[in-house]
């Protein structure tokens, strides 16, 4: 039969995806143990208090925080990653695009987690951009600009703005109107 086929498949769904989401569930009814007793959580008596905390008035504030953050991200990644994916297709020319695009795409070639730890050390209170700032006299104190909602946004917008760049731009290389550009561009060339 053809499921046979699929059985590798399968096995790795399995594996990776429905195991760890059935003990995801069963801890989530568990409860924090003593500290006398090993293990990450006591399925001793299981309870629903987890999901009672779960919609508690701090989770929702978070809740709408992080959703918040992730729709103005959003937004904002895309009003920014769409005209600049427009014009690189449209306004720069064909010898320069590769180059750029190259460029834009360098900084995956580091990890997220990696870029990331770098900003948070950058501008730590006691950072590298704190130093040069009270080196030059424009502050005399600590930078405290880390985990302000103003820059968690702009910093979302910073890291994933070039994952919009590269969608946008993949999406419009790839519209039949662009292809009909190209080639009206190589007939009259």
């Amino acid at each position: 039969p053809g499921w046979i086929m699929a059985w590798p498949a399968l096995a790795w769904w399995m594996f990776f995806f429905v195991i760890p989401l059935a003990w995801i569930i069963v801890y989530s009814f568990g409860a924090k143990p003593a500290a006398d007793v090993a293990g990450p959580v006591a399925l001793d008596t299981l309870s629903f208090d987890n999901y009672g905390q779960a919609l508690s008035e701090i989770f929702f504030r978070v809740f709408r925080i992080t959703m918040r953050t992730a729709g103005l991200g959003t937004i904002l990644c895309a009003l920014l990653g769409f005209p600049a994916a427009y014009a690189l297709a449209l306004y720069v020319p064909q010898r320069w695009r590769s180059l750029l695009v190259f460029l834009l795409i360098l900084p995956y070639w580091t990890s997220f987690l990696l870029r990331t730890f770098a900003w948070r050390i950058i501008l730590a209170p006691d950072g590298t951009l704190a130093h040069i700032l009270n080196f030059s006299g424009l502050t005399n104190g600590p930078l405290l600009v880390l985990d302000r909602q103003f820059f968690v946004d702009a910093f979302n917008v910073f890291l994933v703005a070039l994952t919009a760049f590269v969608g946008f731009t993949t999406a419009i290389f790839s519209h039949p109107y662009m292809r009909i550009e190209r080639a009206h561009g190589r007939l009259t060339a």
